[in-house]
């Protein structure tokens, strides 16, 4: 649900940012063809991701190597701390709509040093892998990958009325 969610949260920030009170920036009908904010919202969203990829890469490649020399539970829950922490400061931009743009770039920024997507994906098929016998391991790694995608697919679904 983070995705669309976040989406939706940048572009209304961004078009705030851009237009402050003069137009309603909740009505998407309203501002969905303005070219200047869809840049705005597009060239925020790549810092994003930015923010998220870049220090992910180095936590994840740590924490991959914790999950198969050490315990694999504490590892793992090191990007969910990251998560809890990014959406907790997602809450407070939520209700303080006018606060920076930029702020929301925090989120990312403590979820990528956390590991990020890619942590949570390589420590759960670490532990699964782990802790299976070898004789089901192939079908517990094709349950959990059959779980992401029904996880984000009703995510999305789910997502649509979430930011209100």
């Amino acid at each position: 649900m983070k995705s669309p969610v976040f989406q939706s949260l940048l572009y209304e920030k961004a078009c705030v940012s851009r237009y402050g009170e003069k137009i309603d920036c909740s009505n998407v009908s309203l501002i969905h063809t303005d070219e200047a904010l869809q840049s705005d919202a597009n060239h925020l969203y790549l810092i994003s991701s930015f923010c998220l990829l870049l220090p992910s890469i180095f936590t994840s490649l740590f924490l991959g190597s914790l999950c198969d020399t050490w315990n694999a539970k504490i590892p793992m829950m090191i990007p969910f701390l990251g998560l809890i922490l990014g959406d907790i400061n997602y809450l407070f931009q939520t209700v303080y709509i006018h606060n920076n743009v930029y702020y929301l770039m925090i989120s990312d920024i403590l979820y990528g040093c956390c590991g990020g997507f890619t942590a949570i994906i390589g420590t759960t098929l670490s532990y699964n892998i782990k802790t299976t016998s070898p004789d089901v391991k192939s079908e517990r790694v094709a349950a959990f990958e059959g779980a992401v995608g029904l996880g984000i697919t009703m995510g999305y679904i789910l997502s649509s009325v979430i930011r209100q």
